[in-house]
Order: structure tokens, then sequence, then C-alpha cells
């Protein structure tokens, strides 16, 4: 399975950053192969309108079916739910423990 988390940062141990659609990076890391990506999202941070849906489309194309982040708007809330991507909140920790406390079922889905 692969999991998308907003970061402000390349790196699984760079915080997760609390904006879904214009977080600096969205990095996509694979269950099963313990590896994970970082996908630079600069040109959603620099959108007039419409990042969050485009950040859904943008994780989609990459098969990703959970999210964790702070926050989602409700267009992007809306793109994930006709996706089929779940999300989850989480603040003020770093990706690779978002990716640990998803793991262990201790998230919340953002409804």
């Amino acid at each position: 399975m692969k999991i998308a988390i907003s970061s402000s940062g390349k790196k699984l141990s760079d915080p997760v950053d609390e904006r879904f659609g214009r977080a600096a990076y969205l990095l996509i890391y694979d269950t099963e192969a313990k590896q994970f990506s970082a996908l630079d999202n600069q040109s959603n941070v620099e959108a007039a309108s419409g990042a969050g849906p485009q950040a859904v489309d943008f994780i989609a194309t990459h098969g990703v079916e959970v999210l964790l982040t702070g926050n989602v708007g409700p267009k992007a809330a809306m793109a994930l739910h006709a996706a089929k991507i779940k999300s989850y909140a989480v603040t003020g920790i770093s990706a690779k423990e978002a990716i640990d406390r998803y793991e262990r079922g201790e998230l919340n889905e953002i409804s």
C-alpha cells in the first residue's frame, strides 16, 4: 500500500505539513517496500486556487490509498472521497512518526 504524507521537507524526519494542498512536499511511502519518494508540490503551493483537488489528483496518479496530513479543505475532501483515498489527521510530528502511528492504528480518520 502507498501512503502520502504532506511534509515541510524531503525526508521522513521532517515535520508533517498541516496544509495538504499547499504542502512543500508530498512524501509517498510504500509500506511493502519500506521505501519512500519525495514529490515537489511547488506548483500547488503557488496555485491561485484548487490546490487541494490538484494535490489529490497528483497523489492518486501515484497509487496512494491513504493520506496523512493536518487539514483537508472541503474541495480536497470531496476529491479524496471520489478517489477512494482515506485521510487521517496528524499534527506536530515527523512524517516517520505519522506512518508509525498509522500502522499502529492510532490516528483518527478525517470525515
